[in-house]
């Protein structure tokens, strides 16, 4: 019989496949399009390739569970754990074709496969336990295809499955079957349960394929069938329940209605009556009270449950991901649905009070874009609108629709708008990349004012970037290049205030990009050149910089916009340092700039326009969306491209706002916010820790295995590794920050989602994680409880009995170092003594020395004056008494000549040798001191003295003294004669030198004498070290020459280099 049974269901099935495939098909064939739901797949770049998704879940964690036909998927926003089947490991996943993901009250995931019946996930483990069907036992569940399960009030747990429903007790381990009995109307109304629905009143609905809707009857203990409206419904595949109690059917044919309480059934259509109804596979109430429909060939659907309409549907780019199969929702109220073909999908949530103006859905407008520039006229209720490369436009409040201002002037002048404003009721002026526009408020071109090389009052070169009126009438106009302009209209005369290098009362920079006025007062931003505040009466800029020594300096040097709010605060827009508020003191002098990142986070560091509410909050356009900021209470959130219809990037300055709306140039359009309502951010995502690793661990803990008030003992010295993720699944980076105490200040991972620790100090450490989505929202911090435990040489009772041994035994030690220390005291007392006398005996000695080294200094020198004073003396006597003899011999020798005929040749032998005596006398007597020293002085006698030496070179010796050399003493004289005599005769003598320069000069009262030859030079430091030691003594001689005058010796030679010899005495 069960043979049989078998084989009637595999027919049946198949059977049930190709009518379930045609419908889809034809479905598919008669879609059509509802009010666009934006969306964009996801996963596809963290390994979630899969494009036909079956089951979704997001788990009490936030983990988003994706089953598909290849797998099971955990998801995290960033990467997916996959499980697939393993034959080597028992305990993987059963099969790959995943049906239905359910999560019981215990947070217990369960998993229902296509042929590997069902599997209960063990996150401790990351295994799953297997329910399968076994034919030869009773106890197992009846069919390894299951579609569904749910759990009970009692906490049993129901699987549909193909064939037969089951129920598992999940205590006993007791598994009950239901199958359809024909002759028992309380049966099973079928054997191919798909559907399984607990209500409010705790009442399990089922839905079948074939025999359409029943629910479990847990008094009477039997199935009741429920009359659905006609055949076409008895394939039931998705069951829900609103608020009011009503029961919500997705059935082969559309939707249908029901009050149990009223026992009333009504179809509500998808499409117009008279064409058949979609296929509904998924239904999902969803926080907004709204009912998510999942269709085959329609995509998604939603209805508003208040008038039983649809709302929107969605708009499918390809017939692929026209069959949703599977809808979740997260905290965040974003909808995620699985598709049969395009994979997982994101439905980007629309913001109710932003809308995009474009012309987009006009045949006769054409779509504008490139929005650089926007003012509203309030009077006339329309914006104007600038953009770069279609020049102006203006939107039409009423209509919504943007219509072109037509000119007459050349368009390449007007093109390129950068810049509106209106002066009184009629007058509109627009700033181009060629110059200033002038307009009536109708359209109609008055002016147009250029660059004027020869006009000196014309308006200057460049893009005119920013026009404000002035209090007097007139306009200002920062120009990007040539700095800032007044402008009069009566006499068409621009006046420019220019950056000069040489005062810095002038502005800080040519290239302007925003300004505001403030009384008689004009603040100035410049792109590079930070910001100015300007006194127009007297013209004097004061300029703030970042970087300066001043507290709380400007943020960055590219300020982009600047406007006054509601309550008189300036606030500053810079292009890298987010956004900054002027802070004064009481006489309004300038305190600092007080940045706003804390709020704004990483999506705030480039503020392009900024945009004040009249109750003081603000909306900023930034490279990364629009983001709202409440200063007073300091939140912020941001809308993303997905919320602005993927306008693209925001034009600088380019906002305005009429009585209703805000208005944001962006490149594909007007962004319009609705203004004065209450503005609701998003709830902040929840963060995760997604992954924990430890060398204790056997198996890293992953996702759901982290439990929210998980506290993990490990032991010390090991590498911890947290990774974390926030749960938005927008696939794009976050800002992280953490902390190690909850009293310690956050610390940022910018968008780094993992930390590793190594070497945690023993202890409690309460690890704290939170991001920041991309709605500017932070999250409520994860946390995860660590202690650390020590090795036994770590626990405090070893450290304590460990630290009193160490004392005891530094005691000890201390002692023993003491007694040694005093003995060894004693000892170095005694050798201090010692070595005391010693020092003193030295010192006594070296003193002794001193003076017998002075006493024979002086020896020295009174040895060289009697030796000179012997010298005189012997050379007198030679000179007076021999050499007088000696020519008084040669006189008569003479005179004996002349009377002695017979003697001529002896007597003239003799008179020859006396003259050479007389010679050889006088050449001693002037080499023992030349005569001419003492009668004509210093120079003279050197001039002698050179004269003759030069008779030994090839050169004459030159001499060179200055014309204001004094006459000396006699000591002077001698000794520096002495000096010149003894380095000219070892020139001579040693240095084979070919020539010598003697110079004498004075200045200063100094003597300056150099002795300069080209012989062959030597080694100062040798010669000085041979001199100390008594082998030149010619040198010695000199050095206490020198010394006995105070003055200095100064030795200048090299090998092969001549030599230089100088003497400097002082004091003359």
């Amino acid at each position: 019989m069960y043979i049989i049974c078998s084989e009637i269901w595999s027919k049946l099935e198949e059977l049930i496949s190709i009518v379930l495939i045609a419908v889809i098909t034809l479905l598919a064939l008669q879609s059509q399009a509802w009010a666009s739901l934006q969306s964009s797949r996801i996963g596809l770049n963290s390994g979630l390739e899969e494009d036909i998704i079956l089951a979704l879940l997001i788990d009490h964690q936030d983990f988003m569970w994706v089953g598909t036909k290849n797998g099971l998927f955990v998801y995290d926003g960033y990467q997916v754990q996959k499980h697939i089947p393993y034959p080597s490991t028992p305990n993987s996943i059963s099969a790959l074709d995943i049906r239905n993901i359910y999560q019981s009250s215990d947070h217990t995931i369960w998993v229902s496969t296509n042929s590997g019946g069902l599997n209960k996930y063990v996150p401790q483990t990351n295994t799953f336990t297997h329910y399968r069907h076994q034919s030869d036992k009773q106890n197992s569940i009846s069919n390894d295809s299951v579609y569904d399960v749910v759990e009970d009030v009692d906490g049993q747990l129901w699987i549909a499955t193909q064939i037969g429903l089951n129920r598992l007790n999940r205590i006993t381990g007791e598994i009950t079957r239901f199958y359809h009995d024909a002759d028992d109307p309380t049966s099973l109304p079928n054997d191919y349960v798909y559907r399984l629905f607990l209500d409010s009143n705790k009442r399990l609905w089922l839905g079948t394929i074939g025999a359409g809707l029943a629910y479990w009857d847990a008094v009477q203990q039997e199935f009741v069938q429920v009359a659905l409206p006609n055949s076409s419904h008895d394939d039931i595949f998705a069951i829900t329940e609103d608020a009011q109690q009503n029961l919500w059917l997705g059935s082969r044919n559309g939707l249908l209605k029901m009050n149990p309480l009223r026992d009333t059934v009504e179809q509500i259509y998808l499409t117009p009556s008279s064409k058949k109804q979609p296929l509904v596979i998924n239904l999902h109430l969803t926080q907004k009270n709204t009912l998510a429909i999942g269709t085959s060939g329609y995509g998604l659907m939603v209805l508003d449950l208040a008038n039983n309409t649809l709302v929107s549907g969605n708009e499918r780019p390809n017939a692929a991901n026209s069959t949703v199969t599977s809808i979740v929702e997260n905290s965040q109220s974003t909808l995620f649905v699985g598709t049969w073909g395009a994979g997982l999908q994101r439905i980007n949530a629309e913001v109710p009070y932003v809308t995009l103006i474009d012309n987009a859905n006009s045949n006769t407008l054409p779509t504008i874009r490139n929005v650089s520039a926007l003012f509203t006229d309030q009077a006339n209720n329309k914006t104007w609108v600038g953009t770069l490369g279609t020049g102006l436009h203006w939107l039409d409040h009423d209509s919504q629709q943007i219509l072109k201002v037509e000119s007459s002037l050349s368009l390449h002048l007007i093109e390129g708008i950068h810049s509106i404003t209106q002066l009184g009721a009629d007058q509109l002026y627009v700033g181009t990349s060629q110059g200033l526009w002038h307009l009536s408020t109708q359209g109609k071109t008055l002016a147009f004012f250029k660059h004027d090389t020869t006009h000196p009052n014309s308006i200057g070169k460049g893009y005119v970037r920013v026009i404000e009126p002035a209090l007097d009438g007139n306009l200002w106009i920062g120009i990007g290049g040539t700095g800032l302009h007044h402008f009069n209209p009566n006499t068409e005369k621009f006046t420019a205030y220019r950056h000069d290098s040489t005062n810095k009362a002038s502005i800080s920079g040519d290239y302007i990009t925003s300004l505001l006025v403030d009384g008689d007062e004009i603040w100035v931003g410049t792109r590079s050149s930070g910001l100015n505040r300007c006194q127009t009466l007297v013209w004097v800029c004061k300029r703030f910089q970042p970087n300066s020594a001043e507290e709380n300096p400007l943020s960055h040097f590219y300020v982009t916009d600047l406007v006054r709010d509601s309550k008189l605060q300036i606030w500053v827009g810079t292009d890298g340092g987010g956004l900054s508020k002027i802070l004064f003191d009481t006489n309004n002098r300038v305190l600092g700039f007080q940045a706003v990142s804390e709020q704004l986070g990483s999506v705030g560091q480039s503020i392009l326009s900024i945009t004040p509410e009249l109750d003081g909050n603000l909306w900023l356009t930034t490279k990364k969306g629009i983001s709202f900021l409440n200063p007073s209470q300091q939140t912020a959130f941001n809308l993303g491209d997905e919320q602005l219809f993927h306008v693209g990037s925001f034009s600088q300055n380019a906002s305005s706002q009429s009585v209703d709306h805000s208005y944001f140039g962006a490149i594909n359009g007007v962004i319009s916010i609705e203004r004065n309502r209450v503005i609701s951010p998003e709830l902040p995502a929840p963060i995760k820790f997604t992954k924990i690793e430890h060398e204790s661990l056997p198996l890293p803990l992953m996702n759901m295995g982290i439990a929210n008030d998980l506290e993990l003992s490990l032991p010390w010295g090991k590498v911890l590794t947290l990774e974390f993720s926030l749960l938005d699944f927008s696939e794009k980076t976050h800002d992280y920050e953490y902390r190690l105490t909850p009293s310690s200040p956050w610390q940022p991972l910018n968008n780094r989602k993992h930390m590793t620790f190594f070497k945690m100090e023993p202890g409690l450490h309460q690890i704290e994680v939170k991001g920041k989505g991309n709605n500017g929202q932070w999250s409520d911090p994860a946390k995860l409880n660590v202690k650390i435990v020590p090795p036994w040489w770590m626990k405090t009772s070893v450290r304590i009995a460990s630290i009193t041994i160490i004392i005891m035994m530094f005691i000890a030690f201390h002692k023993m170092r003491l007694a040694r220390w005093q003995k060894h005291t004693a000892r170095l007392q005694a050798l201090q003594a010692q070595k005391q006398v010693a020092l003193d005996e030295v010192e006594n000695r070296e003193q002794q020395l001193s003076t017998a080294y002075q006493g024979l200094r002086s020896l020295a020198s009174q040895i060289q004056n009697a030796k000179e004073e012997e010298r005189k003396s012997i050379s007198r006597e030679l000179h007076d008494q021999f050499g007088q003899t000696l020519t008084a011999t040669k006189i008569n020798l003479q005179l004996y000549k002349k009377f002695n005929y017979q003697e001529q040749e002896r007597i003239e032998s003799a008179i020859s040798i006396t003259h050479t005596m007389i010679q050889q006398m006088r050449s001693i007597s002037f080499n023992l001191r030349p005569a001419l020293l003492d009668d004509e002085g210093l120079v003279a006698g050197v001039k002698l003295q050179l004269e003759k030496m030069s008779a030994l070179i090839a050169k004459p010796i030159k001499l060179s003294v200055s014309r204001d050399f004094p006459m000396v003493n006699q000591g002077i004289t001698i000794n520096v004669f002495r000096i010149i005599q003894e380095s000219v005769n070892n020139a001579i003598r040693h240095a084979n030198a070919s020539q010598i320069i003697v110079s004498l000069s004075y200045h200063s009262e100094q003597l300056f004498i150099e002795i300069k030859d080209d012989g062959k030079g030597f080694d100062v430091d040798k010669v000085k070290e041979n001199t100390f030691s008594g082998v030149h003594l010619g040198l010695l001689g000199m050095e206490e020459r020198v010394h006995s005058l105070s003055g200095k010796l100064l030795l200048h030679s090299s090998i092969s280099n001549g030599s230089i010899i100088k003497v400097v005495i002082p004091n003359v």
